[in-house]
């Protein structure tokens, strides 16, 4: 019995030692870098591979990716973001950053990759120019409509909301440039929507203009929101 018991113990620490029968938790979860705009993220697949073979395929995932227990080993998470770059993250299992004996994988929609600012209006514009920015909301049951001016006066930049009109902080023209950066990167859908939001900046004879389906960049209402509109 003692020999039995001697040869099942072997075995186990045989097995723990085996990267492949060494078992982990790990959860995997997209999520929005600056808005809560629902877990509808419009990823179209996600590949997942492990120590550089396909470990997992799957198509139009949700917030939670994965989770589950997997074999040690490097894995490697590749999808396209709401941008339309391919962004891929590597994470080796085991990892020294663990939370609540799992390891946890956060991958980001909506974050732009190329986020150098290149030939903005807010960088063009000149004193006694503006900016105008507008969003118009249309559902099944309701819509609404929004605008503000950016303009320049004094080498100073302003905005102009419902009659209100304020300076600038640094931060909120920082803002304000990621702002338009997303939107002219966005790439188009190629899905419906009963509800669309409709994006358009204007500076002189220059436009930007993008339809984008509910629940899917939200660009415009977290502008406000940083700038701090109502």
């Amino acid at each position: 019995m003692k020999v039995f018991l001697k040869k099942i113990i072997l075995l186990c620490i045989i097995l723990a030692s085996n990267p492949f029968f060494a078992q982990n938790n790990l959860a995997v979860k997209f999520q929005r870098t600056y808005s809560d705009h629902g877990d509808d993220f419009h990823i179209s697949e996600i590949i997942i591979l492990r120590d550089n073979q396909l470990f997992k395929k799957i198509e139009s995932p949700n917030a939670f990716v994965l989770y589950e227990s997997v074999p040690d080993g490097k894995y490697s998470f590749e999808y396209a973001n709401i941008f339309g770059e391919t962004i891929k993250k590597e994470f080796s299992i085991p990892n020294s950053k663990k939370s609540l004996n799992q390891s946890e994988v956060l991958l980001y929609a909506d974050k732009l990759q190329d986020s150098i600012p290149k030939d903005l209006f807010i960088q063009k514009i000149k004193n006694d120019e503006k900016i105008v920015v507008k969003f118009r909301f249309s559902g099944c049951y309701s819509g609404r409509k929004d605008s503000l001016t950016i303009f320049k006066s004094n080498n100073a930049l302003y905005v102009l909301h419902k009659r209100k009109k304020r300076k600038l902080k640094t931060d909120e023209i920082e803002f304000l440039m990621q702002y338009e950066n997303e939107l002219k990167h966005l790439k188009e859908v190629n899905f419906a929507s009963t509800a669309n939001g409709i994006n358009e900046v204007i500076y002189n004879s220059e436009r930007l203009y993008y339809v984008e389906p509910s629940v899917y960049w939200g660009g415009f209402d977290l502008l406000k929101k940083k700038l701090k509109l109502k």
